[in-house]
């Protein structure tokens, strides 16, 4: 948590600094994941990886601390605000010259309402209280704006009792 609020303070500040690079981003959502799965038998059990569509690098120009620790923010909510019981799905997918990261949950949703501020730094929402969710407000709002430094974009769709899909959209690398 410490670590992240410095983080937030360097990215809210402008003093964040990006080191560009070529990576792929298939391989960097596999390493997120397993980092979740070596936590616990629970994680481990619960996170379902999409396979690759071909065997195929899928390239992204990224800061891969910064592009992480974005995917370990959306991941870490949807362990947090989905039952134990039920799968968090990933998918890395490459379609039209950009790569899509999704991260699917089976958690309470989140109204239209709450959509519109969901971003915004210490925003939490009903399910963080209702679910008495440990938190600071601050994690989608890291992942917005490293996402977005990055020239992406983080997209969010959600049905209150039927779950919420993150995706960050980032441009794909020439080939």
């Amino acid at each position: 948590m410490v670590e992240n609020l410095l983080d937030f303070g360097r990215l809210d500040s402008g003093r964040r600094t990006y080191e560009f690079r070529e990576t792929d981003a298939a391989e960097l959502v596999d390493h997120v994941a397993h980092e979740f799965a070596d936590r616990s038998a629970v994680a481990s059990r619960r996170i379902e990886r999409s396979p690759r569509s071909s065997g195929k690098p899928i390239m992204v120009r990224a800061d891969r601390d910064a592009l992480a620790l974005a995917l370990r923010n959306l991941l870490d909510n949807a362990m947090k605000y989905s039952p134990e019981s039920s799968p968090v799905r990933v998918a890395v997918t490459a379609i039209n010259g950009t790569v899509a990261v999704a991260i699917a949950d089976q958690g309470p949703g989140v109204s239209a309402h709450e959509r519109r501020d969901i971003f915004r730094r210490f925003t939490r929402g009903a399910a963080a209280r209702t679910l008495n969710v440990k938190g600071t407000g601050i994690g989608l709002t890291m992942a917005n704006e490293i996402v977005k430094a990055h020239g992406g974009r983080l997209e969010l769709e959600s049905e209150p009792g039927r779950g919420s899909t993150f995706t960050m959209v980032l441009p794909a690398m020439p080939r």
